[in-house]
């Protein structure tokens, strides 16, 4: 919940065991990213009280996916993670980072791409349904 009330759902959340004490304090502390990381990983918690470690890991896995985690946290690091990861492109990664827009002709590009990518999604399903159910329109 954003906004003014997120203290108070915060507070319910930590109070009803649906999160821990970390919660409430981060709704109106700001902690240095380095430092948020460092005691996620000591509590083995992340943000929204997913464990960050599964039990039972061993230690080489267990480091791995501390720092995996930790570089995460870092602004520059995660868009370039996602970067990696095929979720967002080159071109937008730097841009972020060096605080500029892509230019409109290219927004409208991606625009109409995903658009054109819906309408044949929705297409299809429409296909499926008809064939499968002998429904017309």
């Amino acid at each position: 919940m954003p906004g003014v009330y997120h203290g108070l759902q915060a507070g319910y959340d930590v109070a009803t065991g649906r999160k821990d004490y970390s919660a409430l304090l981060g709704s109106f502390l700001t902690m240095n990213p380095a430092i948020a990381a460092t005691t996620q990983i000591l509590r083995n918690r992340d943000w929204s009280g997913k464990q960050i470690i599964p039990a039972g890991t061993g230690l080489g896995q267990s480091t791995f996916l501390a720092g995996r985690y930790a570089l995460g946290q870092l602004t520059p690091v995660q868009g370039l993670q996602r970067t990696a990861e095929g979720s967002k492109s080159w071109k937008d990664a730097l841009a972020t980072q060096f605080d500029v827009k892509l230019t409109t002709a290219q927004k409208q590009y991606d625009l109409l791409q995903r658009q054109r990518m819906m309408q044949e999604r929705a297409a299809a399903a429409t296909a499926r349904l008809e064939t499968k159910y002998g429904i017309k329109k």
